[in-house]
C-alpha cells in the first residue's frame, strides 16, 4: 500500500506514516505498541466495585469527614476518586451504584401530630 492511502485511512499524515515504517523497520512491531498514558484508569474493575461496596456498607459518611451520616453520589464519588483514584461524573457514580446492588433511596416525610 502507498503511504498517502495509509495516512488518509488512519487519519494521520504521510511523515507520520513514513516514521512508524522506519521504526518498524529498525525495532520491530513493539515500536508501534502505544505509550501507556498516565492519570486516572477512567473506571472501575469488577473487584474494586466490589471493594466500594463493602467499604459503603461498613464504614458510614461521617467516617469519610462528611456531615451527617448518609450516602449521595457525589460522596461516594468522593470515596472513589480517594480509594481508587477514579473520576466520575454524579450521574456516573449512580451507575456504578445501581452495577453493585444499590438504588436510589429518598427519605419518607412523616407527619408528627401531638398527641
Amino acid at each position: 500500500m502507498k503511504q498517502i492511502f495509509i495516512a488518509e485511512v488512519l487519519g494521520v499524515g504521510q511523515s507520520t506514516v513514513s516514521q512508524w515504517l522506519s521504526a518498524y523497520k529498525i525495532r520491530g512491531e513493539s515500536s508501534l505498541e502505544l505509550p501507556k498514558m498516565g492519570g486516572s484508569k477512567g473506571f472501575l474493575s469488577a473487584s474494586q466495585k466490589e471493594n466500594l461496596s463493602k467499604l459503603l456498607v461498613d464504614k458510614t459518611a461521617e467516617d469519610y469527614g462528611f456531615e451527617g451520616d448518609f450516602w449521595t453520589r457525589v460522596r461516594v464519588g468522593v470515596v472513589i476518586k480517594k480509594e481508587f483514584g477514579v473520576s466520575y461524573k454524579e450521574r456516573s457514580v449512580g451507575d456504578v451504584l445501581k452495577s453493585i446492588g444499590f438504588s436510589l433511596q429518598k427519605p419518607q416525610k412523616k407527619v408528627i401530630t401531638k398527641t
